[in-house]
């Protein structure tokens, strides 16, 4: 147990000290932070598909076939951002990317997650699947370019956990406002993730993340501080 409990430790003390090194790159931070809020967005919906299945298909059979459906949809999406992204990167770059993916999955969200019909949702899952893979892909590439070698096992041991994170997180959420009716709620987080998309993009911007040609990987000083 003594050595499991060190090996824990150490772990979390070079997740943490990852995460400080990661902090003060803009090219890499940024686009993490982006894809968390995303990720939150993203599997809120998920919470809210399943409660609209489990409220609108009354069988077993029914709520698997609508569940299987709805899976296929999220990956149909993911597949054709996968094939679109290199093409729209060589415009939009990787910036470009991140923001279209918020525009996309917010735009879905606004506007049709008000509907309670399984045609619309299956609609919304492909929509979002799509916007949610545009802008992971780039935020894949953007920690890759942004640091050095040394530092990307741990980026990416971070941008794992903040993935998983945020599952727990939109399902706390879903907890918390359960007394509002899904209609609104996500009609509400569609608005939500359209008016981060203006500011997100600026900041990508000044971190040069709309650059035709990646910087070089940031050397990643340690922030000042007490040793």
């Amino acid at each position: 147990h003594g050595g499991s409990l060190r090996a824990a430790l150490e772990l979390s003390r070079g997740l943490v000290d990852g995460l400080r090194r990661i902090a003060v790159v803009p090219r890499a931070a940024l686009p993490l932070a982006a894809i968390f809020v995303l990720r939150c967005v993203g599997m809120f919906v998920v919470v809210a598909a399943i409660l609209l299945i489990k409220g609108a298909v009354t069988d077993t059979g029914g709520r698997l076939g609508v569940s299987a459906l709805v899976l296929t949809a999220i990956g149909a999406g993911a597949f054709t951002a996968t094939v679109a992204a290199p093409i729209l990167n060589r415009r939009l770059r990787r910036g470009g990317l991140i923001v279209t993916g918020y525009l996309v999955s917010g735009a879905s969200v606004a506007l049709l997650g008000g509907f309670r019909d399984l045609y619309a949702l299956t609609l919304l899952m492909l929509v979002g699947g799509f916007g949610g893979s545009l802008a992971k892909i780039a935020t894949d590439a953007s920690v890759q370019d942004a640091l050095p070698d040394r530092l990307r096992g741990r980026a990416f041991a971070v941008y794992d956990i903040l993935y998983n994170l945020a599952s727990v997180v939109a399902g706390g959420a879903m907890v918390v406002v359960a007394g509002v009716g899904l209609g609104p709620l996500l009609l509400g987080t569609g608005a939500v993730t359209l008016v981060l998309a203006p500011p997100l993009a600026a900041a990508l911007r000044r971190a040069g993340l709309f650059s035709a040609v990646p910087p070089a990987p940031a050397a990643a000083p340690v922030p000042a501080g007490p040793r």
